[in-house]
């Protein structure tokens, strides 16, 4: 009866995951129904741009390796190849989900439910093209919910500031989850788990600071990106991505910070609180719980309370007992 109950669990969590994946589906095709067809996509650079073209510079990473591995030339047009990249991404994305949806048992169906169909999880990576949020997002539950080796955790953070370094905004989470949430372990200052991470990430950053501007012509840069992106060549202002490339990380990231803050001078911030309140109030109840498990409270066992409840007997009795047995 209990294993029947779980096949029909499984069941409904893999008819819920598969009716997301193929909503995101839905919405990723979404050229086939507008006008702009293929533009609808957004831009095409950070899939193909690769550091045999021009060295090392930020963002490049996702596209040497596609570009070294010739995915993104499996079909003549690039706009095809990126749909497709897109697709298995976003299989892979749902798939990491599901499965520990699966392994952890978690059955609870508006839970399940919640996490499928959330308009800023699965279905939004449909619409979310044209960047490499995907890919930092599949990084990210991978360390969160799977790694336990602070080897395997310092690469993939490695890996993953280099492919976007707004990547560095979900480290909160993945420290949290690597060092809180996992029993196994624990946050110490003076260890090789904790220091080797947090190295990993400091270099990380220190190179793309450093060393991820690229140094070339806009007009050099747009030949050689127009051989690779000739359907896309001059279809929108951002196409090349040279802009996005040939400005300083730090840049990107005091405009994006001053652009974040601004939302507290005009009050926009007000609507983001009740979120804010309730990340915090589950986080404060997750780490209580974890702590709680990992150091229970000592409770005496029956035997120690019956010995401390019970009287001792007196000598003056024992001496009648052994008296009398004489």
């Amino acid at each position: 009866m209990i294993n029947m109950a779980r096949k029909n669990s499984n069941f409904l969590l893999f008819l819920i995951f598969t009716f997301a994946l193929l909503y995101s589906f839905a919405v990723l095709n979404r050229w086939v129904f507008t006008d702009l067809g293929f533009l609808s996509y957004g831009r095409l650079w950070q899939l193909n741009i690769s550091y045999t073209d021009f060295g090392f510079f930020r963002r490049g990473l996702m596209g040497t390796l596609l570009t070294e591995s010739r995915i993104n030339t499996l079909f003549s047009n690039e706009y095809i190849s990126a749909l497709f990249i897109h697709i298995i991404s976003i299989f892979i994305m749902t798939s990491l989900i599901a499965y520990y949806c699966y392994k952890k048992n978690i059955n609870d169906f508006l839970f399940v439910l919640g996490i499928a169909l959330s308009p800023a999880l699965i279905i939004h990576q449909g619409y979310n093209t044209g960047n490499l949020d995907i890919f930092i997002l599949i990084i990210s539950i991978i360390n969160i919910f799977f790694v336990r080796n602070f080897i395997i955790f310092s690469l993939l953070l490695f890996i993953g500031i280099l492919i976007h370094e707004l990547f560095i905004f979900t480290l909160p989470a993945q420290f949290f989850a690597f060092y809180i949430c996992n029993e196994s372990n624990k946050f110490k200052i003076l260890n090789v788990a904790t220091i080797v991470p947090i190295i990993t990430t400091l270099s990380a950053i220190v190179i793309i600071l450093s060393f991820g501007k690229l140094d070339i012509s806009e007009e050099d840069f747009k030949s050689i990106m127009q051989t690779k992106l000739p359907n896309a060549f001059m279809m929108h202002i951002l196409w090349s991505g040279y802009y996005e490339v040939s400005t300083s990380a730090g840049l990107n990231l005091f405009s994006s910070i001053q652009y974040h803050f601004s939302h507290f001078k005009d009050g926009r911030f007000i609507f983001i609180l009740p979120s804010l309140f309730y990340v915090g109030i589950f986080t404060v109840f997750t780490t209580v719980s974890i702590n709680f498990k990992s150091y229970p409270i000592n409770v005496p066992s029956f035997s120690i309370d019956v010995i401390n409840i019970s009287p001792a007997p007196r000598s003056s009795i024992s001496f009648a007992h052994s008296t009398i047995s004489l």
